[in-house]
């Protein structure tokens, strides 16, 4: 009865999200039964998939699977604060529904990873064109030349287009947009420990790891991006030193000087709290403090100014819906603290629903 009710439920919140969003944009119900049969299909696979797996013990992507339910079993047991919202919870259904019957090495083309990367272009030669501007807007920027020295990786299958003879995507260009909207404000020391709460694959990472090659990059997320984020990045940076999530979960307490060993640590949320106070140069979070309840948003800034002595970045929509939760978010709803100095808060590059906020974190 307890597992009817809360499938009724589901459906319910799915049928209250699917109206908010058709009330924004009408043309959007043209895509509901396109949507609805690919769900089907991917649901049919997965228990197919489940049915293979007990009879022979064997799945596709097994390792990531592993580490899945044993990112999902300590999540249960974390305080409510780092659980996702019913927004997350949906997704990560359907990410592990896609963990069992897809081939996850072309992950930034699957329609669930598009939450994360780059939309479908309805116009090849106007994304096209878009790109172009893009880039164009952040070589004025460039001031490492990152753009001649950086090209997006093949490793996910995502859509590029070749500028000057790199392979160039919407991603990355994203990346470098906000990895320059943090540069300049850094403290000249290049041995700094950034952290990044819900890094998704961690394209933003690749960017920082590349432009500075002597930084530490923390990643904190969720199950489902975390074990992504963790196969992307360790395989683009395999001779990098690195702490995987079976790794960290032995700690205790993570200080600056053993942070500071590795270049990228994966962290849970519910980890954070075992860095020491004061540890962290840069702290950022993009377009995910949105999909939270406010408990949550309070309890990440309480930890920010606890544990960063640096900057923190920040990037959101102006107003964010979350049907399922019944939460709406606004810019002035963000809980940032009198002690912090905003050194700016502005629209976006390229996206007039978004604005993004530069703090020095000055602490309480």
């Amino acid at each position: 009865m307890h597992k009817l009710n809360w499938r009724l439920s589901a459906i319910r919140l799915t049928f209250k999200e699917y109206f908010v969003y058709i009330k924004r944009n009408p043309g959007l119900i043209s895509q509901i039964p396109k949507r609805f049969c690919e769900e089907s299909v991917l649901y049919v696979s997965y228990l197919l998939a489940k049915i293979y797996e007990m009879l022979t013990g064997r799945t596709k992507n097994t390792y990531l699977i592993k580490n899945l339910r044993s990112l999902t079993h300590d999540m249960k047991k974390a305080n409510d604060l780092y659980k996702p919202s019913l927004f997350w919870k949906d997704l990560y259904g359907q990410f592990e529904r896609v963990l069992y019957t897809s081939n996850i090495g072309q992950f930034k083309t699957q329609r669930y990873n598009r939450r994360f990367s780059c939309p479908y272009p309805n116009s090849d030669i106007i994304f096209q064109s878009f790109i172009w501007l893009y880039w164009n807007n952040i070589k004025q920027r460039d001031t490492l030349d990152l753009l001649r020295t950086i090209e997006e990786p093949s490793l996910g299958k995502g859509e590029t287009y070749t500028i000057n003879g790199k392979k160039i995507s919407y991603d990355l260009l994203q990346s470098l947009d906000e990895f320059y909207a943090i540069y300049p404000h850094l403290s000249k020391n290049t041995n700094i420990i950034i952290c990044e709460l819900g890094a998704g694959y961690g394209r933003l990472g690749y960017v920082f790891l590349k432009a500075i090659p002597s930084g530490s990059y923390i990643i904190v997320d969720l199950p489902g991006s975390l074990i992504i984020a963790e196969y992307y990045l360790s395989k683009l940076f395999p001779k990098k030193d690195g702490l995987r999530y079976k790794d960290t979960k032995k700690y205790k307490s993570f200080d600056r000087k053993m942070l500071s060993n590795y270049k990228v640590v994966l962290l849970a949320p519910w980890q954070l709290s075992l860095i020491t106070d004061k540890s962290l140069d840069v702290f950022i979070n993009i377009y995910s403090f949105q999909e939270m309840t406010m408990m949550q948003i309070e309890n990440y800034f309480s930890i920010i100014d606890r544990k960063c002595k640096g900057i923190f970045y920040s990037k959101q929509n102006f107003v964010s819906d979350n049907p399922k939760d019944d939460i709406r978010i606004e810019m002035k709803d963000y809980p940032v603290k009198k002690s912090w100095t905003r050194i700016y808060k502005r629209p976006s590059t390229i996206h007039q629903s978004s604005f993004e906020g530069l703090y020095k974190v000055t602490g309480s």
